[in-house]
C-alpha cells in the first residue's frame, strides 16, 4: 500500500484488552483508575510513530447493537463493565480529542460497522486504510487497500494482516471468513455453530464450495452425517451469517480534512497526560517534543540537596541496612 494512509482504531478492542492485559492497577495522582486509558494512549503513540499515518479516526461502541433485536442472545453471554473501566472510556475519547481525533460512536452500530462503512469510503477516495484492533472479526475487511494490525495476546505484540497472511493463516480468502463463522458460531459473540462441525471441516467445505450459499445449493455433495447437521442447522447458518457480517453501509460519512492527523495544539495534551500520571508518554507526542522536556524540566523539584556514600565492603553494607531498619526509610 502507498496512498495516503488512514488509520482506524478499534477503540473498544484495545481498551478491553488494554484492561486485562495490564496486570497491576494504574492510578492518577488523584486516585483515578487509569491502566486502561495509559494501555490505550501508550498503543496508539506507538502506532502512530511507527505508520505514520496521513489520517486518524478513533470509533467506539454506543449501547447495544442493532444485532441484539435479530437474535436476542447475541452478546448475551458477556460480563458487565467492571466499575472501575466505565469510567475510563470517557478519558480514552478525551485523550483522542486532545489529539484532535475525530471520534466516532452511532447508537445501534458497532465499533466495527463504523469501521466497514469508513474503510470502505476511503477505498473510493483511494486511501490506503490500517484497522488497529484486537478484534478478528475486522478481517474479513482485508483487501488490496485494507489492512488490519491486530494486538495479540497479553504481551502486546502487533501482528500486520493483509491478504495473504490471511490466506496464509486460515486457508481461505478475507471475506470467507464471514461463512466460517456462520458455521462455526462465535462464543465470545455468544453464536451457535453447527454442532459437530468443526474447525477443519469448515474450512475444507469453504475451499470446496467458497460460500454457505454454495455449500447449501450443493448439499447433495455432502455426505454422511455432516450433511444432514449442515441442513438441519439451515436457519441458524443463515442467521449467524447476517450477525457476523460488519454493515459498511452505516450512517456515517468520512471527512479527510477532519480526518487530517499532526496539527493539534500540544499544551491540553500535555495537561492530560500530566493529570493522569502519564508522564513517560510526554515525549512520545507527535511532534516536536523539546517543549515536553521543557516542561517536565519547569515541574522538576529544584535545589535538592544531596548526600552520597560508597559502599565498598560488607561491613559497610550491614551498616546501611542498620540505618535503613532504623529509620525504616530509603530515599
Amino acid at each position: 500500500m502507498s496512498d495516503p494512509k488512514l488509520l482506524l482504531i478499534d477503540a473498544h478492542a484495545l481498551i478491553h484488552r488494554s484492561y486485562h492485559a495490564i496486570e497491576r492497577d494504574l492510578t492518577s495522582p488523584s486516585g483515578e483508575p487509569t491502566k486502561a486509558v495509559y494501555g490505550f494512549a501508550s498503543t496508539l503513540l506507538k502506532v502512530i510513530k511507527e505508520q505514520q499515518p496521513q489520517y486518524v479516526i478513533a470509533t467506539f461502541d454506543a449501547g447495544k447493537s442493532f444485532r441484539a433485536e435479530q437474535f436476542a442472545a447475541y452478546k448475551a453471554n458477556r460480563p458487565a463493565t467492571p466499575d472501575d473501566l466505565k469510567s475510563q472510556f470517557a478519558r480514552c475519547q478525551e485523550f483522542c480529542r486532545v489529539l484532535d481525533i475525530p471520534v466516532f460512536a452511532l447508537a445501534g452500530y458497532e465499533a466495527d460497522d463504523l469501521i466497514g462503512t469508513l474503510s470502505k469510503q476511503a477505498e473510493e477516495k483511494n486511501l490506503d486504510t490500517l484497522i488497529l484492533t484486537g478484534d478478528r472479526d475486522t478481517l474479513q475487511l482485508v483487501d488490496a487497500k485494507t489492512q488490519v494490525l491486530m494486538i495479540m495476546g497479553s504481551t502486546g505484540e502487533l501482528k500486520l494482516y493483509d491478504d495473504a497472511a490471511v490466506r496464509e493463516r486460515f486457508g481461505f480468502a478475507p471475506e470467507q471468513l464471514i461463512d466460517f463463522k456462520a458455521l462455526r458460531g462465535d462464543a465470545s459473540d455468544n453464536i451457535p455453530g453447527i454442532a459437530g462441525v468443526g474447525d477443519k471441516t469448515a474450512t475444507k467445505l469453504l475451499q470446496e464450495f467458497g460460500s454457505v450459499e454454495k455449500i447449501y445449493h450443493n448439499l447433495a455433495s455432502v455426505e454422511g452425517k455432516v450433511g444432514e447437521k449442515i441442513q438441519a442447522a439451515r436457519a441458524q447458518v443463515e442467521l449467524n451469517k447476517q450477525l457476523v457480517t460488519i454493515d459498511r453501509a452505516a450512517p456515517v460519512t468520512l471527512d479527510v480534512n477532519a480526518a487530517r492527523f499532526g496539527e493539534y495544539e500540544r499544551a491540553p495534551a500535555v495537561e492530560l497526560l500530566r493529570e493522569l500520571g502519564f508522564q513517560s508518554l510526554l515525549a512520545r507526542l507527535p511532534g516536536d517534543g523539546d517543549g515536553d522536556a521543557a516542561d517536565l524540566a519547569a515541574h522538576a523539584p529544584q535545589d535538592i540537596e544531596s548526600k552520597y556514600a560508597a559502599v565498598l565492603s560488607e561491613t559497610d553494607l550491614a551498616a546501611l541496612v542498620k540505618r535503613i531498619k532504623k529509620n525504616k526509610a530509603f530515599v
